[in-house]
């Protein structure tokens, strides 16, 4: 198998093609293998999503502590992102970009919208008073840049936790942050999961998101492209787990 070379422009064609534009205020997901060998690495798909959503855009990127523990220490300034890719480690590291404070799902942010990350104070992961109550509420745009939902769509579990699913329940983490110099200890409201016997299907919410005319996609080398409005991926999921709680699980196989 030929691998493809994608350059510059044919992002920028690609993002276009996602409904993307000038002034958008962008949370991403990426898998970025999906589209071969990228032509100028990191800093070229940097360069095509800014150039698309312009100055007075915003483009947000998780930077989570996925398997970080009740010792380790997150420093908005300094800690790496774990377990979500290589492109939001290229990115926390760019100058002006911007960190909000949940040591668990926190963000980064570069463009004019970056005061959001000051929007919460941390004390919540998941569910109202989170990172992404406050992206959905400033009307941001989700992108799944060569991946699908379950590959990258958080916001999913964002809305087990607005909806409160049966199978997850509210817990308590302890963690420490590096706050003016001193460590201080935190305590994080999480959404996690109770009943081992369910496993994630988020990709059910793509034929849903579909069905709703509401969500935009694009073909890569490697799958496909999406993108929708967050108000409008909350409400479908809203209403799908209103009718059925246990819309975006399926039973775990013995």
């Amino acid at each position: 198998m030929t691998v493809p070379i994608t350059t510059k422009s044919d992002l920028v064609g690609h993002l276009e093609a996602l409904g993307l534009q000038q002034g958008d205020l962008v949370m991403m997901a990426s898998r970025l293998i999906s589209f071969g060998k990228i032509q100028g690495g990191m800093s070229s798909v940097f360069d095509a999503l800014t150039e698309v959503i312009g100055p007075d855009g915003t483009l947000i990127v998780p930077a989570y502590q996925l398997g970080s523990e009740a010792g380790d220490v997150f420093d908005r300034a300094a800690s790496p992102p774990l377990g979500v890719g290589p492109f939001p480690e290229y990115f926390v590291n760019l100058p002006d970009t911007v960190r909000s404070h949940c040591p668990i799902h926190n963000h980064a942010a570069f463009g004019r919208r970056v005061d959001l990350m000051n929007a919460v104070d941390g004390s919540v992961s998941l569910g109202r008073g989170s990172d992404f109550e406050a992206f959905e509420n400033a009307d941001a745009k989700l992108l799944l840049l060569g991946c699908r939902f379950s590959d990258g769509a958080t916001f999913a579990h964002h809305m087990e936790a607005v909806c409160e699913v049966p199978y997850r329940e509210w817990i308590t983490l302890r963690r420490k942050v590096k706050k003016d110099g001193h460590v201080e200890d935190q305590n994080v409201r999480y959404f996690a999961r109770k009943e081992n016997e369910w496993e994630e299907s988020f990709d059910v919410c793509e034929s849903w998101m579909r069905a709703e005319g509401v969500l935009i996609e694009e073909n890569c080398w490697l799958g496909k492209s999406m993108s929708m409005r967050m108000k409008d991926l909350g409400a479908c999921l809203s209403a799908q787990l209103a009718r059925d709680p246990y819309a975006l699980v399926k039973k775990t196989l013995e």
